[in-house]
């Protein structure tokens, strides 16, 4: 469990920074990306866990992870934007303006790169951390880990009740 803490902050990083190259590389870097206050982006987080723990137990076949990070991943999508728009009333992107957009919240070409990031995470990123995570040990590392996740949960404590306070104003 502890170890799903890891790739839950890892991922979460990662993500962050990915966002922010992203959106500085489009020209849309309006706003830190995610909700959080941190460098931290949670959507990530659970996707890099579910990477990290399921989609490798259940497959092999690179094809099939290809496949399963893409779906897998597109509903993290499609649930997250669901869950930020009925708690906040917001939405942080909108893909309507996408070819192959499904709705504003999902479209084929970004799970497709989700597919290929997915397998990229899987067959290069995982096999580094997963090293690096099972050699850590002793209290100093663990506390440290203990510590960020910590930060990012009252962070995430904060951001909601900023922004329940806001939807309740406006």
């Amino acid at each position: 469990m502890f170890y799903c803490i890891y790739f839950f902050i890892v991922g979460a990083f990662m993500g962050w920074i990915l966002e922010c190259v992203f959106k500085a590389t489009t020209k849309n870097f309006t706003r830190a990306p995610g909700i959080l206050y941190g460098p931290f982006c949670i959507l990530y987080g659970i996707g890099t866990v579910i990477l990290s723990t399921i989609i490798p137990m259940i497959t092999g076949n690179i094809i099939l992870q290809f496949f399963l990070s893409a779906i897998v991943l597109t509903f993290c999508e499609y649930a997250t934007y669901i869950i930020l728009q009925k708690m906040y009333g917001m939405a942080l992107w909108d893909y309507s303006d996408m070819r192959l957009a499904i709705s504003e919240k999902i479209c084929v070409e970004f799970a497709v790169v989700w597919g290929i990031l997915g397998v990229f995470y899987i067959k290069m990123l995982l096999p580094i951390l997963r090293g690096v995570f099972f050699s850590i040990s002793g209290a100093i590392p663990n506390l440290i880990i203990l510590c960020i996740f910590t930060f990012i949960s009252l962070d995430l404590l904060y951001t909601n009740s900023k922004l329940i306070n806001r939807k309740s104003i406006a």
